[in-house]
């Protein structure tokens, strides 16, 4: 009844409007697979890039796949937030943690970092994934071997109060002219230490059936 008062030129505007919108909706749909493809790859090519601070014969399994995300409220933390964590295992057994998580303390706001840990919680790894700091003076996190003051850091360590920058009383280096940067990864580390990587390495089991979920359930993907 509607579409018998539409004029031939509304109803041909109607139809190429919604035409129009189901194209655009299946090319978000097959542009999101490409970016999503394209940083599980990025992220394989992270972790393989670890070498020997956390070698391929450490684990069995793909780490990227086997992933989770924390459940609503899990943490009390908004900053640092939990991004991801994924496991490494080796004939089924957890070998070692990967924690992706952000800060947006950074002197140019949000710093994504990936933590990674033996099963013990000692560090063997800190990445810095994203980061928009001053170039010549923040960003020495990435164009210097700075990232390398958390290295085999055991667990017993890294939650102490001097896990901080120097300025902070504490015992990583920060970069003259730019404190505002390494503090928001060191503080960031410490968080991720004391809040998830500690509880994970008391009882790993019981926390990750109670403050995480898996991956494929969150994003409602199919085996």
């Amino acid at each position: 009844m509607f579409f018998k008062y539409l004029s031939r030129n509304t109803l041909v505007l109607v139809l190429a409007t919604v035409i129009s919108i189901e194209a655009l909706i299946l090319f978000n749909y097959a542009l999101k697979d490409r970016i999503n493809n394209a940083a599980d790859n990025a992220l394989r090519q992270t972790i393989a890039g670890l070498g020997q601070a956390f070698p391929a014969s450490n684990y069995d399994n793909d780490v990227s796949k086997d992933c989770y995300v924390p459940v609503a409220g899990a943490f009390q933390s908004n900053d640092p937030q939990v991004d991801t964590l994924m496991l490494a295992t080796k004939n089924q057994q957890i070998t070692g943690y990967i924690l992706i998580s952000s800060t947006w303390k950074g002197y140019s706001g949000l710093i994504r970092t990936m933590l990674v840990t033996d099963a013990q919680g000692t560090i063997k790894a800190v990445r810095i994934l994203e980061q928009n700091e001053t170039p010549g003076l923040g960003n020495k996190v990435i164009t210097t071997p700075w990232v390398h003051s958390f290295d085999n850091l055991p667990l017993d360590q890294a939650t102490l109060a001097n896990l901080a920058v120097k300025k902070d009383g504490g015992t990583i280096d920060q970069f003259t002219g730019a404190t505002i940067t390494p503090r928001a990864i060191v503080n960031q580390i410490r968080a991720n230490m004391e809040e998830v990587i500690t509880q994970l390495v008391a009882n790993p089991q019981e926390i990750l059936a109670s403050k995480f979920v898996s991956c494929q359930v969150a994003t409602g993907e199919k085996n």
